[in-house]
């Protein structure tokens, strides 16, 4: 009896011939429990009003950690990254 990669191997072969043995990426094609692209606007705003990550994660209801991850993600997980205030 073949191994699951043996057999995953030949499938591709069959399937797509000499180009289907090329190496593929192991990233997923979607990522269907991603944050909504609403509450990650929200977030991102809140941020730019210079709000913690505690906060945010109060104020939208989400958990610190995936307002850590939205925020690296817009590239605002650092108070230097956001635009300076003007007063």
């Amino acid at each position: 009896m073949p191994s699951k990669v043996v057999a995953r191997w030949k499938a591709r072969f069959l399937a797509d011939g000499a180009a289907g043995m090329a190496d593929r990426s192991s990233r997923p094609r979607t990522s269907p429990r991603r944050t909504a692209a609403n509450i990650a606007g929200e977030i991102a705003v809140l941020r730019r009003q210079r709000l913690t990550g505690k906060h945010i994660a109060k104020q939208t209801g989400v958990s610190a950690a995936t307002v850590s991850r939205v925020l690296k993600r817009a590239g605002l997980s650092r108070l230097k990254d956001i635009e300076s205030v003007t007063l």
